[in-house]
């Protein structure tokens, strides 16, 4: 039996037959369907994001930095440099103890302290131009590693500076004045030396480690200014990266050795960076870069499930321009209004999984990061418009979470 459709056009009345066809067309339409539904497959995608997973709340007035966490005390040391001071405090925000480090008598520093980190049960200090020395919790020095003769740093420390590696003190290599006769000297070592000192307890002797790496925009005969060193390390993998580059650099302990692996580069390519000049024409670096606002890393942290990179991609001129980048709070200014904290993750094969990720702002982020795998971070009373008698940090964490996706 036939079954007729019956459409109107223009007024005038037609008649079309539907035969066999339309059922056969109905029939095709199922088939393909089913086909498709038989060969979608689903797949389980791993995504990580940023969690807050605690606060931590320090009674404490005053501006302070946290330098160093101990993992098996589970405590935090911070830096109140205003008062020559170190606070430390557990999880739960208690102080377990002040010391103020002595200006006078035979446990006196005799010079400000470049970088504070835990060694042992000990604090380590760095001095800029003469010596490692060690205090106890009393502030009693409890041992000395001497430099060389002429021995100094020229910047601040962060990061892992002093460790122990096979019963020697490895720190981050001091340059030598005795050894530097002008400018060119003083940039040729800090970009083509070796990272890393060792002092051999033993035989009071001094011997490098860590090659410079392969691939640096830091290369002798230019210049750009000074590298600032950050070394991170975890178990025989450590992590170095330099100021101003898109990367860091990847390095094994091998025996009693620290030996290059790869450079692993930020998959983000819009990282901005300054131009480098001829060393004869340093005096003019100033000039060509003023106005720019160099890409950053700023932070690294090697987790148990991988390495979180937080940086910043930088500014040119396009945008700083008609602005006094002269200025140190201009150039803040700008960098808070357009220049967001970003991060990065990867795994331990160097590979990246999620990259171009908006830190949570009103942060300042410290070096540290705690044996549960979470990153510390100061509240930042000023981004938050109070001014409050207590400190928070924040603890973040790059938590995975699994999603279906299909596809055919």
């Amino acid at each position: 039996m036939k079954k007729t459709i019956t459409l109107v056009e223009s007024g005038k009345s037609k008649e079309r037959t539907s035969s066999g066809s339309l059922l056969i067309a109905c029939l095709l339409t199922i088939f393909l369907a089913s086909c498709a539904t038989e060969n979608a497959k689903s797949i389980k995608l791993e995504k990580f994001i940023l969690q807050k997973t605690d606060s931590i709340l320090v009674d404490y007035e005053g501006v302070f930095y946290l330098r160093d966490y101990h993992p098996e005390k589970d405590v935090f040391l911070a830096e109140d440099y205003q008062n020559n001071r170190l606070i430390e405090f557990n999880r739960d925000g208690d102080i377990e103890y002040q010391i103020n480090w002595h200006q006078d008598g035979p446990d006196r520093l005799e010079a400000y302290p470049v970088g504070i980190n835990y060694i042992g049960d000990s604090i380590a200090f760095i001095l800029p131009q003469n010596q490692i020395v060690f205090l106890n919790k009393s502030a009693k020095i409890t041992g000395k590693i001497p430099f060389g003769a002429g021995s100094f740093y020229i910047n601040g420390l962060t990061g892992d500076n002093i460790f122990k590696l096979g019963g020697n003190f490895v720190y981050l290599r001091p340059e030598n004045m005795e050894m530097i006769e002008n400018y060119d000297d003083l940039f040729g070592s800090a970009y083509s030396k070796p990272i890393l000192e060792i002092f051999e307890a033993s035989s009071k002797q001094r011997k490098y480690t860590m090659p410079f790496p392969t691939g640096s925009i830091y290369q002798p005969g230019s210049y750009r200014f000074w590298t600032f060193p950050t070394i991170k390390k975890r178990r025989a993998d450590y992590f170095l990266f330099f100021h101003a580059e898109p990367w860091f650099y990847h390095y094994k302990q091998i025996e009693n050795e620290i030996l290059f692996q790869q450079k692993v580069s930020l998959p983000d390519t819009k990282f901005v960076q300054r131009k480098a000049v001829s060393m004869n024409q340093s005096d003019k670096y100033w000039d060509i870069n003023g106005n720019i606002i160099e890409g950053r890393i700023t932070g690294l942290y090697p987790l148990e499930k991988g390495i979180l990179v937080i940086y910043r991609k930088g500014l040119d001129e396009n945008i700083t321009s008609g602005y006094n980048t002269d200025d140190r709070e201009v150039r803040r200014m700008l960098d808070d209004n357009h220049n967001p904290y970003l991060w990065a993750f990867f795994d331990y094969e160097m590979g990246a999984i999620t990259w171009n990720q908006a830190c949570p702002e009103g942060i300042i982020w410290t070096s540290s990061y705690t044996k549960n795998g979470e990153i510390v971070g100061l509240k930042d009373q000023e981004f938050h418009g109070k001014e409050e008698k207590h400190q928070t940090f924040y603890l973040y964490k790059p938590v995975q979470t699994n999603y279906a996706a299909t596809y055919f």
